[in-house]
């Protein structure tokens, strides 16, 4: 088992690995509840209009869009939603993996430049840019950069550390009960066999009484 050499390198770790899986996590929700949601309204809106409903249809004069438009924004939302999932799964997966943390970093990257692009196609596309969007969107992928950054610390310092904190031994325990559970039924295999061999002895004739 690796141990780091001081205190402060242990809570490196341990923030590291809690701030990477938490951001993780959140990306995920904000995926799903957020992001997902914002692109199904474009939808809903484009589909609305082209299907001739006068109400639709004004929202979407008020844009200045055309229905083509709206489905194109809301492709780019489901872009953003793919990546924060995706950028979210990564990282809650390896978020205790020295090993694995580079992989954390070219996601989180991939995922601010889909960001970046989506905003700077509206803004090109109706000046839609929201600079408040945007630097909402990108501060949960920047926190997690800052977790990863201290986990990449750690990477290049031990690099054949695994584990930015060791797995508890308890739950070794529960890998290790099927082996022991299989000791046992070794064991017990071994005692009916020798039951049954005394048994067979025990049948047979004596030699003496033959005589």
């Amino acid at each position: 088992m690796y141990r780091y050499e001081d205190q402060k390198e242990m809570r490196m770790a341990m923030n590291g690995k809690m701030i990477v899986m938490l951001a993780g996590v959140f990306l995920i929700l904000t995926a799903v509840t957020s992001t997902l949601l914002q692109g199904m309204q474009y939808f809903i809106v484009g589909h609305s209009a082209g299907a001739g409903d006068a109400e639709a249809i004004k929202l979407v004069e008020s844009t200045g869009l055309s229905i083509g438009q709206l489905y194109s924004v809301g492709v780019a939302y489901m872009i953003v939603t793919v990546a924060e999932i995706m950028t979210g799964i990564i990282s809650a997966k390896f978020s205790n993996r020295l090993d694995k943390v580079k992989i954390c970093l070219y996601a989180d990257i991939i995922l601010m430049v889909v960001m970046i692009l989506q905003q700077s196609y509206m803004m090109l596309l109706a000046r839609m840019f929201n600079p408040f969007a945007l630097v909402a969107g990108i501060l949960m992928p920047l926190l997690l950069l800052w977790g990863i950054t201290r986990l990449m610390k750690l990477a290049k310092k031990y690099p054949d550390r695994m584990y930015a904190v060791e797995p508890n031994p308890a739950r070794g325990g529960r890998k290790a009960a099927p082996q022991k559970q299989n000791i046992m039924e070794k064991a017990k295999a071994r005692v009916r066999d020798e039951e049954k061999v005394a048994q067979v002895v025990d049948e047979l004739p004596d030699a003496n009484e033959e005589e």
